[in-house]
């Protein structure tokens, strides 16, 4: 008897809603306001799966609608125009200004992970191990500073509790 898949689906979400992730995410990460632009949602969608959490209905169909706006004015709009986007004097471009919002993200979010799989590695340790590619050597402190500001501490404590033996 195969199973139905939109129950497994059902299954899947309430499994994922009872993960330490998804719970920090709802509580810690950006939130759903009223009208957002359809980029925004892009940004949430974002930063839900890069904590392993995932984004609301309403993100998801939001992003939908923009993606059949863009593909159907058949190269007349760009993705950024598609998305709401328009690039600002003197700001540039504002997909360009949110990738390095999002790898900055990706960057504490990888910090959290070392520190709770490595009980005895210290916040400079870890933060100088994901900062290896900074040619400046600023990195690693703006990375630390950005992890005790945006509360990665309590996310950093929800995994090492998943982690066997930790």
């Amino acid at each position: 008897m195969q199973s139905d898949p939109l129950r497994r689906l059902e299954l899947l979400v309430v499994h994922v809603a009872s993960l330490p992730q998804q719970r920090y995410f709802e509580r810690r990460g950006t939130k759903p306001r009223d009208h957002m632009e359809p980029i925004e949602y892009v940004d949430y969608c974002a930063q839900a799966l890069l904590m392993g959490a995932l984004p609301n209905a309403e993100t998801l169909l939001t992003i939908a609608i923009a993606m059949n706006r863009y593909v159907d004015a058949e190269g007349r709009l760009t993705l950024d125009e598609a998305f709401g986007l328009v690039s600002r004097h003197k700001i540039g471009n504002p997909s360009k200004q949110r990738a390095m919002r999002n790898k900055r993200l990706s960057l504490l979010f990888d910090i959290a992970m070392l520190l709770a799989a490595n009980p005895d590695l210290s916040m400079e340790e870890a933060a100088s191990q994901v900062a290896v590619d900074d040619p400046t050597g600023n990195l690693a402190e703006t990375l630390m500073r950005d992890y005790r500001r945006q509360g990665f501490q309590k996310f950093e404590s929800s995994l090492r509790a998943m982690i066997p033996n930790s």
